[in-house]
């Protein structure tokens, strides 16, 4: 800012000197070189100074650049260790132990990206490892530790840790025993592996397995792998079960009209008009084609069977009013209940509802087909 002060005075001083040169008398010659001299010093005064100036105006560009290039760099360096600690999925760690316990841990700065805990905090305390633990996996570890101890070998378990975050994660859990002169365990040397990814991909497996991709509902699959093992539960409980199979009507109809991009959406209507009319705890599948099934848990109330028919055929009307098409959504239900007391086979069950299924639209048809008398005729 001084500078700027000091050339802006200089600039003015030139200014006044000219003025006054111009104005001077010719017959003050002495003066009048005196202030050329004047003016000449100012001058050269007033470019050494801008050159100055320049100067030092171009040093403060090249620090700025400099800074610039320095905090990119900083920056870049910040998401590589991000990246590298992201990409670190597995740490190694020890556990001390004395008379069958574990009374010191040390894990390494990989448990940090994988667990959300620092070395430190384990040092800190020697439990921390089992209480992270899923609390359904602690068991499982347990027996594994108590084998390890014994001086078994053990293979590697698959297991869930709470993150320090509360997030939930999978790990390969890894144990080598290290013995003493007598054979006894003094310390054992682990590795985890975080096998998240793994376990998604397995999942997603298993749901497209047994997910029908049209409907959203379980396949035949399924439906079949749930049913037995509830079956197994309700025998256990001694709860009965009441098994629905269900057949949209005249589907073949409605693909050979409409096409059976319109045969698609009858079936995706259907099961929108099945989970409306069940709760959440049932088990609904679409078994093939038009074919439905559904495992209901049976209520201690009298007309179970009979309320649930009941909202089955309101949501179906009011399915056909709210989209009206060129049919009618129509669906043929047989029942079956299963007895805690007689053993049957979920096949045997779901056979007697298809059967029962088949009579009530066969007896639909007949009804159709039956003419009509002479006075309906007249009316």
């Amino acid at each position: 800012m001084d500078d700027t002060c000091h050339s802006n005075g200089e600039v003015k001083e030139i200014e006044r000197l000219r003025q006054k040169l111009a104005s001077a008398d010719c017959t003050g010659v002495n003066e009048l070189a005196a202030l050329r001299t004047s003016l000449q010093q100012l001058e050269q005064k007033f470019l050494e100074r801008n050159a100055e100036l320049e100067q030092k105006n171009e040093a403060l560009i090249t620090e700025i650049a400099e800074r610039k290039r320095i905090e990119n760099a900083l920056k870049d360096s910040e998401e590589r260790l991000r990246r590298m600690v992201n990409a670190v999925t597995a740490y190694t760690y020890s556990v001390e132990v004395r008379d069958g316990h574990a009374i010191k841990t040390m894990h390494s700065m990989g448990c940090f990206p994988v667990t959300g805990y620092m070395p430190d905090d384990y040092n800190a305390n020697p439990y921390l490892w089992h209480d992270m633990i899923h609390e359904d996996d602690r068991q499982m570890v347990k027996k594994a530790i108590k084998k390890l101890l014994s001086g078994q070998d053990v293979p590697s378990i698959e297991h869930r840790l709470i993150r320090r975050d509360g997030k939930v994660v999978w790990v390969r859990n890894t144990m080598v025993p290290h013995r003493d002169e007598t054979g006894q365990v003094i310390r054992y040397d682990g590795l985890i592996e975080d096998i998240a990814k793994r376990k998604n991909i397995e999942e997603a497996l298993r749901a497209a397995s047994i997910i029908d991709d049209l409907t959203g509902l379980h396949n035949r699959r399924g439906f079949l792998a749930v049913a037995q093992q509830q079956l197994k539960i309700a025998t256990r409980l001694k709860r009965s079960l009441l098994f629905y199979f269900i057949d949209l009507d005249d589907m073949k109809l409605i693909n050979d009209n409409f096409g059976h991009a319109e045969g698609d959406m009858a079936l995706i209507r259907t099961a929108k008009v099945l989970k409306a009319s069940f709760r959440e705890s049932d088990i609904i599948g679409r078994m093939g084609g038009d074919e439905f099934a559904v495992l209901a848990f049976e209520s201690d109330n009298e007309g179970c069977a009979e309320r649930i028919n009941g909202r089955i055929q309101s949501n179906v009307d009011a399915e056909n009013l709210r989209q009206p098409s060129k049919y009618t959504l129509s669906l043929s239900i047989g029942i079956s209940r299963y007895d805690p007391a007689c053993s049957a086979t979920v096949e045997d069950l779901l056979a007697k509802a298809d059967a029962l299924m088949y009579d009530q639209k066969q007896k639909r048809k007949k009804q159709m087909l039956q003419p009509s008398s002479h006075n309906d005729l007249q009316t």
